[in-house]
């Protein structure tokens, strides 16, 4: 994770931007005396989004956590998804 000071982003401001697009990451901005703030992308953003929604039920964390043991394991079946009218 990329840290940058206020002075260096607000100079910077379109790269930095940039930046947190084109490398899906999220950059600490920094300012003396104030707590630091982030910068990311909006995709990088919704998708933290849609896991802390996933995760808030207890019931729905077990069973990602039992199918990524799962696949870790190699319990699967490939497929090809297909459309069916």
């Amino acid at each position: 994770m990329t840290t940058l000071s206020y002075t260096h982003t607000r100079n910077h401001l379109a790269k930095v931007l940039e930046q947190a697009e084109e490398n899906h990451e999220a950059i600490i901005i920094t300012r003396a005396g104030k707590n630091p703030s982030v910068i990311m992308s909006m995709e990088e953003f919704e998708s933290l989004q849609e896991t802390l929604h996933l995760l808030s039920s207890p019931q729905n964390a077990l069973r990602m956590q039992k199918s990524l043991a799962d696949y870790e394991a190699g319990n699967f079946v490939n497929g090809d998804l297909t459309e069916t009218n």
